[in-house]
Protein backbone atom coordinates (compact mmCIF):
# COMPACT_ATOMS: atom_id res chain seq x y z
CA UNK A 1 0.00 0.00 0.00
CA UNK A 2 1.48 3.37 -1.00
CA UNK A 3 2.25 6.06 1.52
CA UNK A 4 -0.48 8.31 0.14
CA UNK A 5 -3.10 5.58 0.46
CA UNK A 6 -1.97 4.75 4.01
CA UNK A 7 -2.23 8.41 4.97
CA UNK A 8 -5.72 8.61 3.45
CA UNK A 9 -6.84 5.50 5.33
CA UNK A 10 -5.39 6.84 8.58
CA UNK A 11 -7.17 10.16 8.08
CA UNK A 12 -10.46 8.37 7.38
CA UNK A 13 -10.09 6.25 10.54
CA UNK A 14 -9.37 9.36 12.59
CA UNK A 15 -12.50 11.06 11.24
CA UNK A 16 -14.62 8.01 12.03
CA UNK A 17 -13.25 7.83 15.58
CA UNK A 18 -13.99 11.51 16.12
CA UNK A 19 -17.51 11.05 14.82
CA UNK A 20 -18.05 8.09 17.12
CA UNK A 21 -16.97 10.18 20.08
CA UNK A 22 -19.12 13.15 19.06
CA UNK A 23 -21.96 12.46 21.50
CA UNK A 24 -20.55 13.90 24.70
CA UNK A 25 -17.16 12.26 24.15
CA UNK A 26 -18.80 8.82 24.39
CA UNK A 27 -18.03 5.97 22.01
CA UNK A 28 -21.18 4.30 20.66
CA UNK A 29 -22.67 1.79 23.06
CA UNK A 30 -25.26 -0.88 22.53
CA UNK A 31 -28.44 0.42 24.11
CA UNK A 32 -30.46 -1.88 26.33
CA UNK A 33 -33.88 -0.20 26.22
CA UNK A 34 -33.83 -0.17 30.02
CA UNK A 35 -33.66 3.26 31.66
CA UNK A 36 -32.08 4.49 34.88
CA UNK A 37 -32.18 7.81 36.72
CA UNK A 38 -28.96 9.25 38.16
CA UNK A 39 -28.44 12.49 40.11
CA UNK A 40 -27.19 15.37 37.98
CA UNK A 41 -23.74 16.25 39.31
CA UNK A 42 -22.91 19.83 40.32
CA UNK A 43 -26.59 20.84 40.35
CA UNK A 44 -27.87 22.51 43.54
CA UNK A 45 -30.59 20.85 45.56
CA UNK A 46 -34.11 21.76 44.44
CA UNK A 47 -36.31 23.03 47.28
CA UNK A 48 -40.09 22.95 46.88
CA UNK A 49 -42.54 25.49 48.28
CA UNK A 50 -46.18 26.53 48.00
CA UNK A 51 -46.97 30.01 46.75
CA UNK A 52 -49.73 32.58 47.16
CA UNK A 53 -50.11 35.58 44.88
CA UNK A 54 -48.53 38.49 46.66
CA UNK A 55 -51.27 40.97 45.77
CA UNK A 56 -53.76 39.18 48.03
CA UNK A 57 -54.85 40.64 51.36
CA UNK A 58 -55.12 37.11 52.76
CA UNK A 59 -51.80 35.85 51.38
CA UNK A 60 -50.03 36.03 54.73
CA UNK A 61 -52.83 34.14 56.50
CA UNK A 62 -52.86 31.43 53.82
CA UNK A 63 -49.09 31.05 53.99
CA UNK A 64 -49.33 30.72 57.79
CA UNK A 65 -51.99 28.01 57.41
CA UNK A 66 -49.88 26.18 54.83
CA UNK A 67 -46.79 26.36 57.05
CA UNK A 68 -48.77 24.85 59.92
CA UNK A 69 -49.75 21.87 57.76
CA UNK A 70 -46.13 21.47 56.66
CA UNK A 71 -45.07 21.49 60.31
CA UNK A 72 -47.73 18.94 61.30
CA UNK A 73 -47.09 16.54 58.41
CA UNK A 74 -44.37 13.97 57.84
CA UNK A 75 -44.04 15.02 54.20
CA UNK A 76 -41.23 12.56 53.46
CA UNK A 77 -43.43 9.67 54.57
CA UNK A 78 -46.36 11.08 52.62
CA UNK A 79 -44.18 11.27 49.51
CA UNK A 80 -43.20 7.62 49.95
CA UNK A 81 -46.90 6.73 49.71
CA UNK A 82 -47.13 8.38 46.31
CA UNK A 83 -43.74 7.32 44.92
CA UNK A 84 -44.41 3.64 45.64
CA UNK A 85 -46.05 3.29 42.25
CA UNK A 86 -46.28 -0.51 42.20
CA UNK A 87 -48.05 -0.76 45.54
CA UNK A 88 -49.76 2.61 45.59
CA UNK A 89 -53.42 2.98 46.36
CA UNK A 90 -55.08 6.36 46.46
CA UNK A 91 -54.22 7.97 49.78
CA UNK A 92 -56.52 10.95 49.47
CA UNK A 93 -58.89 10.92 46.49
CA UNK A 94 -60.66 14.26 46.85
CA UNK A 95 -62.89 13.45 43.91
CA UNK A 96 -64.01 15.50 40.97
CA UNK A 97 -64.50 19.18 41.68
CA UNK A 98 -67.15 21.10 39.78
CA UNK A 99 -65.15 24.05 38.49
CA UNK A 100 -68.34 25.81 37.39
CA UNK A 101 -69.51 26.09 41.00
CA UNK A 102 -67.82 29.25 42.26
CA UNK A 103 -70.12 29.88 45.19
CA UNK A 104 -69.15 29.41 48.79
CA UNK A 105 -66.00 30.06 50.76
CA UNK A 106 -63.37 28.59 48.46
CA UNK A 107 -59.64 28.29 48.46
CA UNK A 108 -58.43 28.32 44.86
CA UNK A 109 -55.36 26.27 43.94
CA UNK A 110 -53.62 25.85 40.61
CA UNK A 111 -51.85 22.56 39.96
CA UNK A 112 -50.19 20.67 37.13
CA UNK A 113 -49.92 16.97 36.39
CA UNK A 114 -46.59 15.77 37.75
CA UNK A 115 -46.39 12.71 39.95
CA UNK A 116 -46.09 12.48 42.88
CA UNK A 117 -47.05 16.12 43.46
CA UNK A 118 -50.35 15.94 41.61
CA UNK A 119 -52.05 13.50 39.27
CA UNK A 120 -55.44 12.20 38.24
CA UNK A 121 -56.80 8.79 39.09
CA UNK A 122 -58.20 6.24 36.67
CA UNK A 123 -60.01 8.03 33.88
CA UNK A 124 -59.54 11.35 35.65
CA UNK A 125 -61.89 10.17 38.40
CA UNK A 126 -60.08 12.03 41.15
CA UNK A 127 -57.15 14.29 41.97
CA UNK A 128 -54.41 12.94 44.18
CA UNK A 129 -50.79 13.45 45.17
CA UNK A 130 -48.64 15.13 47.79
CA UNK A 131 -49.74 18.66 46.95
CA UNK A 132 -53.42 17.69 46.68
CA UNK A 133 -53.23 16.09 50.11
CA UNK A 134 -51.46 19.06 51.65
CA UNK A 135 -53.69 21.80 50.24
CA UNK A 136 -56.86 19.81 50.99
CA UNK A 137 -55.63 19.65 54.61
CA UNK A 138 -55.17 23.45 54.60
CA UNK A 139 -58.76 23.92 53.39
CA UNK A 140 -60.03 21.46 55.98
CA UNK A 141 -58.22 23.25 58.82
CA UNK A 142 -59.63 26.60 57.67
CA UNK A 143 -63.13 25.10 57.28
CA UNK A 144 -63.19 26.15 53.64
CA UNK A 145 -63.85 24.36 50.34
CA UNK A 146 -61.08 23.64 47.88
CA UNK A 147 -61.28 24.31 44.17
CA UNK A 148 -58.37 23.07 42.06
CA UNK A 149 -57.65 23.77 38.42
CA UNK A 150 -55.12 21.68 36.49
CA UNK A 151 -53.10 23.59 33.88
CA UNK A 152 -49.67 23.18 32.33
CA UNK A 153 -46.89 24.45 34.57
CA UNK A 154 -46.27 27.82 32.92
CA UNK A 155 -50.02 28.48 32.62
CA UNK A 156 -50.59 27.61 36.28
CA UNK A 157 -47.80 29.95 37.30
CA UNK A 158 -49.27 32.85 35.33
CA UNK A 159 -52.83 32.16 36.51
CA UNK A 160 -51.87 32.00 40.18
CA UNK A 161 -49.78 35.15 39.87
CA UNK A 162 -52.75 37.03 38.41
CA UNK A 163 -55.48 35.77 40.76
CA UNK A 164 -55.65 37.24 44.26
CA UNK A 165 -55.47 34.62 46.98
CA UNK A 166 -54.70 31.70 44.68
CA UNK A 167 -52.36 28.97 45.83
CA UNK A 168 -49.75 27.57 43.46
CA UNK A 169 -49.37 23.93 44.49
CA UNK A 170 -47.37 21.94 41.97
CA UNK A 171 -43.91 21.17 43.28
CA UNK A 172 -42.71 24.73 42.73
CA UNK A 173 -38.93 25.05 42.92
CA UNK A 174 -37.82 27.98 45.06
CA UNK A 175 -36.08 30.57 42.87
CA UNK A 176 -35.49 34.31 42.96
CA UNK A 177 -38.31 34.77 40.43
CA UNK A 178 -40.71 32.83 42.64
CA UNK A 179 -39.76 34.96 45.63
CA UNK A 180 -40.38 38.08 43.55
CA UNK A 181 -43.76 36.97 42.20
CA UNK A 182 -45.29 35.30 45.27
CA UNK A 183 -45.35 34.98 49.00
CA UNK A 184 -43.85 31.55 49.64
CA UNK A 185 -44.24 28.88 52.28
CA UNK A 186 -41.56 27.05 54.18
CA UNK A 187 -39.70 24.39 52.19
CA UNK A 188 -41.72 21.19 52.45
CA UNK A 189 -39.64 18.86 50.26
CA UNK A 190 -36.30 18.81 48.49
CA UNK A 191 -34.41 16.70 45.96
CA UNK A 192 -31.89 16.70 43.14
CA UNK A 193 -32.39 16.87 39.41
CA UNK A 194 -32.02 13.50 37.68
CA UNK A 195 -30.77 12.41 34.26
CA UNK A 196 -32.81 9.55 32.83
CA UNK A 197 -30.84 7.65 30.20
CA UNK A 198 -30.35 4.15 28.87
CA UNK A 199 -28.76 1.83 31.43
CA UNK A 200 -25.79 1.27 29.11
CA UNK A 201 -25.04 5.01 29.17
CA UNK A 202 -25.87 5.89 32.77
CA UNK A 203 -25.11 9.60 32.32
CA UNK A 204 -24.47 11.62 35.48
CA UNK A 205 -23.14 14.99 34.33
CA UNK A 206 -24.08 17.76 31.93
CA UNK A 207 -20.76 17.57 30.08
CA UNK A 208 -21.63 14.03 28.97
CA UNK A 209 -24.68 15.35 27.09
CA UNK A 210 -22.83 17.32 24.41
CA UNK A 211 -24.55 17.02 21.05
CA UNK A 212 -27.55 15.19 22.49
CA UNK A 213 -31.27 15.96 22.39
CA UNK A 214 -32.22 16.71 25.99
CA UNK A 215 -35.83 16.36 27.13
CA UNK A 216 -37.07 18.58 29.95
CA UNK A 217 -40.38 19.59 31.52
CA UNK A 218 -41.52 23.03 30.38
CA UNK A 219 -40.98 25.72 32.99
CA UNK A 220 -39.34 23.50 35.56
CA UNK A 221 -35.85 23.43 37.04
CA UNK A 222 -34.47 20.95 34.50
CA UNK A 223 -35.24 23.28 31.62
CA UNK A 224 -33.53 26.16 33.40
CA UNK A 225 -30.31 24.27 34.19
CA UNK A 226 -30.04 22.84 30.66
CA UNK A 227 -30.53 26.23 29.02
CA UNK A 228 -27.96 27.79 31.36
CA UNK A 229 -25.48 25.03 30.45
CA UNK A 230 -26.12 25.70 26.76
CA UNK A 231 -25.66 29.45 27.16
CA UNK A 232 -22.61 29.58 29.42
CA UNK A 233 -21.83 26.15 30.83
CA UNK A 234 -20.70 22.67 29.83
CA UNK A 235 -23.01 22.52 26.82
CA UNK A 236 -22.05 25.84 25.26
CA UNK A 237 -21.24 25.38 21.58
CA UNK A 238 -21.81 21.62 21.84
CA UNK A 239 -24.77 21.36 19.44
CA UNK A 240 -26.92 19.98 22.23
CA UNK A 241 -30.61 20.78 21.88
CA UNK A 242 -33.49 21.00 24.32
CA UNK A 243 -37.01 19.62 23.84
CA UNK A 244 -39.66 20.77 26.32
CA UNK A 245 -42.58 18.51 27.26
CA UNK A 246 -45.68 19.38 29.27
CA UNK A 247 -45.77 16.22 31.39
CA UNK A 248 -43.37 13.66 32.80
CA UNK A 249 -45.21 10.94 30.86
CA UNK A 250 -44.72 12.79 27.57
CA UNK A 251 -41.02 13.26 28.34
CA UNK A 252 -40.48 9.59 29.17
CA UNK A 253 -42.33 8.46 26.06
CA UNK A 254 -40.21 10.91 24.05
CA UNK A 255 -37.16 9.06 25.36
CA UNK A 256 -38.58 5.64 24.51
CA UNK A 257 -39.65 6.78 21.04
CA UNK A 258 -36.28 8.35 20.16
CA UNK A 259 -37.58 11.92 20.18
CA UNK A 260 -34.87 12.74 22.73
CA UNK A 261 -31.70 10.99 23.93
CA UNK A 262 -32.03 11.76 27.64
CA UNK A 263 -34.50 13.43 29.99
CA UNK A 264 -33.80 15.67 32.98
CA UNK A 265 -36.53 16.01 35.60
CA UNK A 266 -37.27 16.30 39.31
CA UNK A 267 -36.04 13.47 41.51
CA UNK A 268 -39.37 12.07 42.68
CA UNK A 269 -40.95 12.34 39.23
CA UNK A 270 -37.94 10.55 37.72
CA UNK A 271 -38.21 7.76 40.29
CA UNK A 272 -41.84 7.16 39.34
CA UNK A 273 -41.18 7.43 35.60
CA UNK A 274 -38.46 4.78 35.68
CA UNK A 275 -40.51 2.47 37.91
CA UNK A 276 -43.63 2.91 35.83
CA UNK A 277 -42.04 2.73 32.39
CA UNK A 278 -45.21 4.18 30.85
Amino acid sequence: MSGKIMKAVSLLLAILLLAAAGCGGQAPVELTGEYVANPLKDCPKTEYVYCVSGNSAEAAALIAAINQVIKDTDVAKLAETYTDYAGRRSANPIGQIDLSDNTGDYIFAYTTVLEPFNFSGAGGAYADGVDVWMIEKVAENLNRRLQMDDLWYTESYAAAKAKAGAILAMGVALTDDVKKDFQVSDVYMSGYQQIISDKAQGFTSMKELKGLRIGVLAGRTGEKVVKEAMEKGDLKGSNASVVAFNTDADAYLGLKNDVVDVVIMDELAAKIAVARGY
